[in-house]
């Protein structure tokens, strides 16, 4: 019944704006969807922000991202790449987040596991 996954009706107008095909995907396999260029001509040359877009269907659609970005260490002199992986849900309930985080208005830390005894 659940083979193949497409993605939710409520995302069809996102993917469309943002370039993104309306994929199909396996179940239980991290599915490369697209990449977006958020920002187009505004980076400097060298410099593209990109968001690389991921699905994982369980039959519920889980998201991953992979933010590459100007680092604003040195003055925003070199890339970096942070990786955001979500729980169930929308891609617009977690787009924007990727889309901040691109954006450097939103930073993520390193998570620590915490010896607790």
């Amino acid at each position: 019944m659940f083979e193949h996954n497409k993605p939710y009706a409520q995302d069809l107008v996102l993917l469309r704006s943002l370039g993104l095909p309306a994929w199909n995907a396996e179940l239980h396999s991290l599915t490369f969807i697209g990449e977006v260029h958020p920002f187009g001509d505004e980076d400097p040359e060298g410099q593209k922000t990109v968001i690389r877009c991921f699905v994982n269907c369980h039959p519920a659609q889980f998201w991953k991202f992979e933010v590459i970005r100007r680092s604003e260490e040195d003055g925003y002199d070199g890339m970096e790449q942070i990786e955001i992986t979500t729980g169930s849900g929308l891609l617009s309930n977690y787009y924007p987040m990727a889309l901040a985080v691109a954006n450097n208005v939103l930073n993520v830390g390193v998570a620590r596991k915490l010896d607790v005894h």
